[in-house]
């Protein structure tokens, strides 16, 4: 290498560096966030605020300010700031030219030049110029432009060079910054500490922490491996195959990441306070459950935690274990969506179907969690007849209200307003005078006004269908074709539009639950007479909210639903009593009547029909039908009829809002969401198969 060549390090230079970096990086994601990004950030809330509304120009404001355009913001800033930087502190580098310094023309003479210089050095020599501290370096540089137009040596070196003073050294900027070339040899250390630290060590320290994670957690949830091993597993605290809602929350707290959680010897007061407060509500702890205080001691504080805080009692709860409150309702919602999936993983050989009791449990624990709803109000309550009653469940739609609890509910039962059906069928003004009368302050009437408008009711229409065949057979793939469409009362009231491209999901009204809740939708298709879960699909109907808020008069008092069956005895998913009740459709065929495959009777005739035309109709409409498609695929069962259930359930609402169905419709809702029974004859063919399995038809 040259040795007149000097390598330094240049701050402005290393500063374009980081500007071309971070320009390659900002445009692109400007684009994005400007474009579509932040628009699918956004989420639609499901409920009218009563009183004054902000205007257009605020909420304009506030839903342009996401999280992204503010990083987008930021980064502009850091992009202004380092074009300033280089802007102030990059020199201007011209070549020499001793004609411009001395103000003269290329062809001027040496007496010319002569005349020149005299005038200038007079003008800008240091001693006339005291105020000026660049004067001396401009008086040398116009002797050296003099020089290099009379002097010979001088003028040859710059026809030569560019230069009077002959060859120069080449100075080579790095865009890095210029204390890494410092020569001072006690920055050397340092400096390769440096680049092995941030080269070579911090590459490998991220590398090694993203497989350790990536080891410890699994699927879209982030849930430890233990903790999945410990719900598909555990002979006490696994799901079990007729396991209700009262044992899911026993499962759910068995989770690594609560085993986990520190217990200091601090926290021992505020446990013991902690206990008093959850045998208040749970008396029967104190002798009955033993076993519930013999389990390690993260495991009790997360369990306890969790009830207090589904009996609304959170106020309660010491300062000190707060903290621990907020973990857990931060990891509660994706530890529960991962419980699902261990619920509805396939059990059964061959057909691959799940159990139904659990799944349908974890999803009520879901809406338990969500709108703080103690458990026990939801258990299903004996009769002399062996079956259970639907006075808890009914307690439980009411409970989830804002502001309620059991005196008030109390006193609204005096009033014959026993479920949330009953109350939100009432006249807002009657409504409001039964709340104030049971406790209930005006504002708190507001907030029950704000819930009732953001309930959601769905309408669904369902079918089934084989790819390719009219008729199905055993072990066939079948398809479960399910239209949906959900409506509010908030629809009405604003009566704005749902752009479903626009949004990311709708945020349910939890004004309990210390974070937002966004809606997801579970679709169960069931054998409730052989507790079998057939398929299953979770989904964010913004689709069907769209249809709904476009047009919620199609939907008022039932028109536009139709479902697949005459009629409806809703059952409940709470332990064993699940696995042994079936819905009664048609009027006369149990759930668990399996047909030999002989002729079926008019009944079943007129329901095989009814499903055909509904199929058939489906069909004719698919092209202009902007209600949401749901799609539930299973393996067809062997030759029998089964009456099958899909419930619609809500991760985030216990019940739907109860309407009247037009004569021409059936709709019918279980306690936890929408129930739709489908009544599917299904016999074998006449024809012969060519296949090795029995030809089913579906009519």
């Amino acid at each position: 290498m040259d040795e007149g060549t000097k390598h330094q390090g240049s701050s402005p230079l290393f500063a374009i560096f980081c500007l071309s970096l971070l320009v390659l990086f900002l445009v692109p994601y400007s684009i994005y966030q400007l474009c579509c990004g932040a628009e699918n950030e956004k989420t639609h809330k499901a409920w009218a605020k009563s009183g004054k509304t902000k205007s257009s120009l605020s909420k304009a404001l506030r839903g342009s300010c996401t999280r992204g355009k503010i990083i987008m913001l930021l980064l502009w800033g850091a992009v202004a700031g380092l074009l300033f930087y280089i802007q102030t502190s990059q020199k201007e580098i011209a070549p020499f030219d001793p004609f411009a310094i001395m103000e003269l023309s290329p062809d001027a003479t040496e007496k010319e030049v002569k005349k020149q210089y005299y005038k200038l050095a007079k003008e800008r020599h240091p001693d006339k110029n005291p105020d000026d501290p660049q004067a001396a370096e401009k008086f040398d540089l116009l002797a050296k432009a003099y020089n290099a137009l009379t002097d010979e040596t001088a003028r040859e070196n710059y026809k030569k060079y560019g230069h009077p003073d002959g060859p120069q050294a080449m100075n080579i900027g790095v865009a890095m910054p210029s204390f890494l070339f410092n020569p001072d040899k006690q920055t050397a250390p340092i400096m390769l500490l440096a680049l092995v630290g941030i080269g070579i060590l911090l590459p490998l320290a991220v590398a090694a922490c993203y497989l350790t994670r990536s080891n410890k957690y699994a699927g879209p949830n982030q849930v430890q491996h233990e903790t999945l091993g410990l719900w598909l597993t555990h002979h006490k605290f696994g799901i079990k195959e007729s396991q209700g809602l009262r044992r899911i929350l026993d499962t759910l707290v068995v989770a690594k990441e609560f085993i986990d959680m520190p217990v200091p010897s601090t926290q021992a007061m505020a446990l013991e306070e902690l206990k008093k407060l959850v045998m208040r509500f749970n008396p029967e702890l104190k002798g009955l459950k033993q076993d519930f205080w013999k389990r390690k001691a993260s495991i009790v504080k997360a369990h306890m935690l969790l009830i207090v805080f589904m009996e609304r009692a959170e106020d309660e709860i010491p300062e000190i274990l707060k903290p621990d409150l907020k973990m857990i309702l931060q990891r509660s919602p994706s530890l529960l969506a991962e419980l699902m999936n261990v619920a509805v993983y396939p059990r059964k050989p061959y057909f691959l179907y799940a159990w139904m009791c659990p799944a349908v449990a974890v999803v009520e624990m879901m809406q338990c969690l969500t709108q703080a709803v103690p458990v026990r109000v939801r258990k299903p309550t004996p009769t002399s007849s062996g079956k259970s009653d639907k006075t808890g469940e009914a307690a439980a739609g009411i409970m989830q209200l804002p502001w309620m609890d059991a005196e008030i509910a109390k006193k609204l039962a005096k009033r014959k307003v026993k479920s949330l059906g009953e109350l939100s069928a009432m006249p807002v003004d009657e409504r409001g005078e039964a709340l104030l009368a049971s406790g209930y302050s005006k504002e708190h009437i507001e907030d029950v006004e704000t819930f009732l408008s953001a309930m959601p009711t769905v309408h669904a229409e369902a079918g089934f269908h084989v790819e390719g065949h009219a008729s199905i057979m055993e072990g066939d793939m079948v398809t479960a074709d399910v239209r949906v469409a959900l409506t509010r009362p908030s629809h009405k009231a604003t009566k704005s539009k749902v752009d479903a491209d626009r949004l990311k999901g709708v945020e349910a009204y939890a004004p309990h639950y210390p974070q937002p809740r966004e809606e997801k939708w579970y679709f169960l298709l069931c054998d409730a007479s052989h507790n079998l879960l057939m398929a299953n699909a979770c989904e964010s109907l913004l689709e069907a909210e769209s249809a709904g808020a476009a047009h919620p008069e199609k939907y008022a008092g039932g028109e536009g639903t139709v479902s697949a069956a005459d009629d409806l005895k809703a059952t409940r998913s709470s332990g064993k009593h699940a696995a042994a009740r079936a819905g009664i459709t048609n009027g006369e065929a149990e759930d668990d009547d399996l047909d030999s495959g002989e002729d079926g009777d008019d009944d079943d005739d007129a329901a095989a029909a009814q499903t055909q035309a509904l199929l058939s109709r489906s069909g004719k409409e698919k092209g202009k039908d902007d209600r949401q498609l749901v799609q539930l695929r299973f393996m067809a069962p062997m030759a029998g009829k089964y009456n099958l259930q899909l419930h619609i359930m809500s991760d985030c609402w216990i019940g739907a809002r109860p309407w009247r169905p037009s004569p021409q419709t059936h709709d019918g809702r279980s306690d936890s969401g929408v129930s739709v029974p489908l009544s599917v004859p299904c016999t074998p063919s006449p024809r012969p198969c060519p296949r090795s399995s029995t030809r089913l038809e579906v009519s």
